[in-house]
């Protein structure tokens, strides 16, 4: 089950530079960018080394960069950068959508079985 959970105004979020970070319900850190009037959401952890800065990286093509390591993931995809065959792993993202000038992203609940 999914549903949409609002994070802020869409005036909040820079555009074209740094981040944002938010914590949703569940203590889930996401990290939200602004490039060319489009919102992206991801998961605030870098998978290669478990810091949570994200959201401070840079962007550039749409591939944001880690600031630590510098590994480089896309936005849109999550996957890491073709020039980087070697590296597997896979940044979570998050749709987003826009209403009233709020700013949502989709949160994908947990399911539990019994």
């Amino acid at each position: 089950m999914e549903k949409y959970t609002k994070i802020c105004k869409v005036s909040e979020i820079p555009e074209n530079k740094r981040g944002r970070k938010f914590e949703l319900e569940d203590g889930t850190e996401i990290a939200v960018f602004k490039v060319a009037e489009k919102f992206y959401a991801v998961m605030n952890t870098c998978p290669h080394n478990q810091t949570h800065v994200l959201y401070e990286g840079k962007i550039e093509d749409l591939y944001l960069e880690c600031p630590v390591h510098g590994w480089r993931f896309n936005l849109e995809t999550g996957m890491t950068h073709p020039e980087c065959p070697e590296l597997s792993s896979k940044l979570e993202i998050f749709k987003t959508k826009v209403e009233n000038d709020e700013l949502f992203v989709e949160v994908k609940r947990k399911k539990w079985f019994i």
